[in-house]
């Protein structure tokens, strides 16, 4: 039985987080639902009883990092196969517990066609499950409303970087228009690569870290370009702080706080007037 029939409130459903991969990116998440939350319900805030309904599965084995040939299936290491194996085990597990979940991983989204016909198999609808990637074209298709000049661009893992190939932002590009957007050079992504790997060792990165000063001349690099609208498409990199850099003209879009809005938007109710979020 779930939460939200224990309740027996429909306004109040049941939010599943798939995490692990890494495990901060899964807590990043639950404490944004929880801050997003707050700001959404304003005074009407009153106890911990007026908090959402969460589950977090956080799964090592669903972790990385990943390379190319870590989403082949078949490769040697077999790491395809163990991963899609740990997301239908987890999938399994949550689905009894939650009335919405989303994945806290750009990557794995590489598997949601296998989601959502792993739901279907269970006898469920496959729009319980909130796509990231989906929700985050969105917003981006949001900003391009009115402003035909506006120019994006993405910063993430190998995969997600790899827009002509295995990355679940290619719909971003084919949406948005390639004249709106602007494609970092492969240097950027081995850049993007070593502070990745350092926040998952780590768990963060610090402004007096050599890989935040070379993350910084990224943003930079960026700005250089007449870049805009900036993707985080990966979770590790919205845990960065880049608050010290005051003078960037870019705004950031973090798919990690666009899924937490999707996700409370279809399961909880707010006042209207304080419903007028559009995370960013």
């Amino acid at each position: 039985m779930k939460t939200s029939d224990c309740h027996g409130d429909s306004n109040s459903k049941v939010i599943g987080i798939i995490g692990g991969s890494g495990p901060e990116a899964g807590a990043d998440l639950f404490g944004k639902v929880l801050a997003l939350h707050r700001k959404k319900l304003g005074k009407a805030y009153k106890s911990d009883r007026d908090a959402p309904d969460i589950v977090l599965m956080s799964v090592s084995n669903l972790g990385g990092p990943r390379t190319a040939i870590d989403i082949e299936p078949g490769n040697l290491k077999g790491t395809y196969e163990q991963c899609l194996a740990a997301l239908d085990d987890t999938i399994r597990k949550i689905v009894p517990l939650v009335d919405y979940f989303c994945v806290a991983c750009n990557t794995l989204h590489m598997f949601e066609s296998q989601i959502r016909e792993a739901l279907l198999d269970l006898g469920r609808n496959p729009s319980m499950f909130v796509s990231m990637i989906s929700s985050t074209i969105d917003t981006c298709q949001g900003q391009l409303d009115g402003n035909e000049s506006v120019k994006f661009s993405i910063f993430g893992g190998p995969v997600t970087m790899d827009l002509d190939g295995n990355s679940s932002y290619r719909r971003l590009v084919e949406e948005v228009g390639i004249e709106h957007f602007y494609r970092p050079p492969p240097s950027c992504t081995s850049i993007l690569q070593r502070i990745i790997w350092k926040i998952k060792q780590d768990g963060k990165v610090t402004t007096r870290d050599k890989v935040f000063a070379e993350y910084e001349g990224l943003l930079r690099d960026m700005a250089s370009h007449s870049v805009k609208i900036c993707v985080l498409a990966c979770t590790e990199l919205s845990l960065i702080d880049i608050v010290d850099i005051t003078d960037l003209s870019i705004k950031f879009i973090d798919p990690t706080e666009v899924v937490a809005n999707a996700l409370l938007n279809l399961t909880q109710s707010y006042p209207e007037e304080n419903n007028r979020y559009l995370a960013l």
